[in-house]
Formats: C-alpha cells, sequence, structure tokens
C-alpha cells in the first residue's frame, strides 16, 4: 500500500535558504585566510625592509669612514675654508676704481682734475680746472643729464676762482657731490 508523506516537501526555495549560511561561512573564512597571508606578506616585506635599510647604514658608515680616512683631506678642507673667505672679502671689497670710468663719462675733454678725495660713504670731493667759465657751465650742465644723474647726485661747487700762471689762464673749481654707492662694489 501507498503510504501518503504528510511532511512536508523540501521546496527548491527553502533549500537555497538553507544553504546560504554555509555559503557566507566558507566566504568569511576564504576572506580570513586571505587577511592572513596578507599580514603574513606585509611581516615578510617589514622584515625585507629593515635588511636593506641596515645595509644602506653599513654602507653609509664605511663610505664616511673611508672618506674622512682620504689622502689630502684635511688640506683640501682648508683650501675649501680658504675660498670660503676669500669669497667674503672680495665680496664686500671697495673698488674705487671703478668709479674713475663713470666719472670719465661725464669730463669734458677741456676739464682735467688735479685732486680727487673718495669716501666710501658715497661723497667726493674733487678740484680741477676748465679753460674758461662757459666750460664750467658745460660741465656742471651734463649732471642734468638723466643718463648721468643716475650715478652723481647733490651736485654743488664749493667755490671757483681764476688762476693765471705765465702766459695761460684758467678757472679752477672745487665740487663736492655724492656718487651711486653700487659704482664700487664687486661687480660681477
Amino acid at each position: 500500500m501507498e503510504q501518503i508523506n504528510l511532511l512536508r516537501q523540501k521546496t527548491t526555495d527553502q533549500s537555497k535558504l538553507r544553504a546560504l549560511p554555509s555559503l557566507f561561512a566558507k566566504f568569511l573564512i576564504a576572506v580570513a585566510v586571505a587577511v592572513v597571508v596578507y599580514y603574513g606578506w606585509l611581516v615578510y616585506q617589514e622584515k625585507k625592509v629593515a635588511k636593506e635599510v641596515l645595509s644602506a647604514k653599513a654602507q653609509t658608515i664605511e663610505t664616511k669612514k673611508q672618506a674622512l680616512e682620504k689622502q689630502g683631506r684635511q688640506e683640501l678642507l682648508t683650501r675649501q675654508a680658504q675660498l670660503k673667505e676669500y669669497g667674503s672679502l672680495v665680496s664686500e671689497h671697495t673698488y674705487f676704481s671703478q668709479l674713475f670710468q663713470p666719472l670719465a663719462n661725464i669730463t669734458l675733454k677741456s676739464a682735467n682734475y688735479l685732486v680727487l678725495r673718495a669716501r666710501s660713504t658715497g661723497e667726493i670731493s674733487l678740484t680741477g680746472q676748465v679753460p674758461n667759465v662757459k666750460e664750467l657751465d658745460k660741465f656742471m650742465q651734463i649732471f642734468n643729464l638723466s643718463e648721468f644723474n643716475k650715478n652723481f647726485s647733490n651736485v654743488k661747487i664749493a667755490g671757483f676762482s681764476r688762476v693765471q700762471e705765465k702766459d695761460t689762464s684758467y678757472y679752477r673749481f672745487e665740487l663736492t657731490m655724492n656718487f651711486a654707492s653700487q659704482l664700487i662694489k664687486n661687480q660681477k
């Protein structure tokens, strides 16, 4: 005789739902294994990098030791210090000779200087002579030109006088002015 099964039969939807926790557990186990493997790989990499760092430090120490033991090292260091000191001295040195060219550019051919005093503070006092008052006026007019007054300023005539010698006469003048301080600095 046939038996009637009164128990409920599994349906396909229910069997899938019951398999879901098992699949989820397997997935979590796979993720946990992947995390452990990744952690192991990180530990291995960290030890490898630590060895490389120690090796590089040892190499650096050895290189420094060899450099300190090189023959002629002290002489090289002495020369470097001397060159550094020389460079600082040259950069701070005043070159009054560089003042002559700009001064020559403002001087008329008919004028000449008898006394020239320049100070590192930027002041010049000079005594010169010209053949006549007209030439003295031309000499003073030069300082009104912008190409020359950028280097020289505050031009003042302290005095002038006529001088007679034998058969020639000329006018002697005394002049004070300021010059641009970059004229006497080291030009690179």
